[in-house]
């Protein structure tokens, strides 16, 4: 419990681009599941996500910002946000030296990034628990 990794995307407004921010030691509880439909078959994979906090909402060294607060900061360094249905995570680490640029995908990092791995997830919902300091974090 609590030894997984997550590599989470913030997008940027500002320059469209996504900012990597690494996540140890959280856990990761991610069924497999399908739907059937009279359209066919729906993937119905989702996740949640429990990562540990202090009750200053800090995460290690990274403070969490709300998502409008977060797209106002000049710099990004130092924080993170959760803004479902655009921000999204990737099981394990995930690294780059210079900024991801949304235009440089076709259809965006997202869908690529599903189209090519497995245990890529869109933030359906994001929940501060402080009694208990964490955030759980649904996925689809």
């Amino acid at each position: 419990m609590f030894d997984q990794t997550i590599t989470l995307f913030n997008h940027r407004k500002a320059d469209n681009s996504w900012k990597l921010t690494v996540f140890h030691g959280v856990n990761v509880i991610a069924p497999k599941a399908s739907d059937q439909t009279t359209q066919g078959t729906n993937n119905g994979d989702a996740v949640e996500i429990l990562l540990n906090a202090s009750p200053g909402q800090m995460v290690g060294e990274l403070q969490y910002v709300p998502p409008k607060a977060y797209q106002a900061l000049e710099d990004a360094t130092g924080y993170f946000t959760l803004t479902p249905e655009v921000d999204f995570v990737v099981m394990g680490e995930e690294t780059s030296d210079a900024p991801i640029v949304e235009d440089d995908y076709d259809e965006g990092l997202y869908q690529a990034m599903n189209d090519a791995n497995d245990g890529v997830y869109m933030i359906t919902s994001a929940t501060w628990f402080g009694l208990l300091p964490h955030f759980e974090i649904g996925g689809r």
